[in-house]
C-alpha cells in the first residue's frame, strides 16, 4: 500500500469519528450514542474489507492501527452491553489475524488492541488464539504467562513474522512498548 492509501484510511478513521462524535448527533442519551457508534464500526470495518479485497491496494500497518482505534473510539467500553462487547472482540480478533497474517503488527497497534479489552483475560485469549493458530497447535506460552510479561515487553514476545512488514513503519514502532 503507498502512502497516499495510509493517509485516505486515517482521513476515513478521523471522519467517522468526527462524525460519531458531533455535538447532538448523538451524545443526548446512551442508546441513541449505540445505535450511531455501531454502524458507523460497521462502515470502517466495510472500508477495510473492501480495501483487503482491491489487489491495488492492501492494508498496511497504518490501516491495522487505525482500525484498531476506530474499534476503540466507536465502541467505547463504557456502558457497553454485552453482545455489542462480543462483536466488538469478534472484530479486533478477525483484524488481528489478518494484521499477524500479513506481517504488519506493530507496538502501537498491540498496545491499542489491548486497550480494546476491559479485561486481561480476554486479551491473553485472543492473542493466545492467534499464537496458537500461527503455532498449529505447539504453543507453549499460557494465559499466566502471557499476562506476567511486562506491557513493554510483550511485543518482542511475539512471533516476529507478524511484524515483518510493520517495522518499516519506524511512528508506529516507537510507542511506549
Amino acid at each position: 500500500m503507498n502512502h497516499t492509501t495510509s493517509i485516505q484510511t486515517q482521513a476515513l478513521s478521523t471522519m467517522l469519528y468526527e462524525l460519531a462524535m458531533r455535538p447532538g448527533h448523538h451524545q443526548k442519551h446512551t442508546m441513541t450514542k449505540a445505535l450511531v457508534m455501531q454502524p458507523l464500526t460497521f462502515v470502517a470495518y466495510d472500508a477495510y474489507t473492501k480495501m483487503h479485497q482491491a489487489s491495488s491496494h492492501r492494508p498496511d500497518a497504518h490501516t491495522y492501527t487505525h482500525m484498531f482505534k476506530a474499534i476503540a473510539c466507536l465502541l467505547p467500553l463504557a456502558n457497553i452491553d454485552p453482545t455489542t462487547l462480543a462483536e466488538k472482540h469478534g472484530l479486533c480478533k478477525t483484524i488481528l489475524h489478518a494484521c499477524c497474517r500479513d506481517g504488519h503488527l506493530t507496538k502501537t497497534s498491540l498496545w491499542i488492541l489491548r486497550k480494546n479489552f476491559p479485561v486481561e483475560d480476554e486479551f491473553a485469549e485472543v492473542l493466545l488464539s492467534e499464537l496458537d493458530h500461527h503455532l498449529g497447535g505447539s504453543n507453549m506460552m499460557d494465559k499466566e504467562r502471557l499476562l506476567s510479561i511486562p506491557e513493554d515487553q510483550l511485543f518482542t514476545h511475539l512471533p516476529e513474522e507478524w511484524s515483518r512488514n510493520g517495522r518499516k513503519f519506524k511512528s508506529l514502532n516507537r510507542h511506549r512498548q
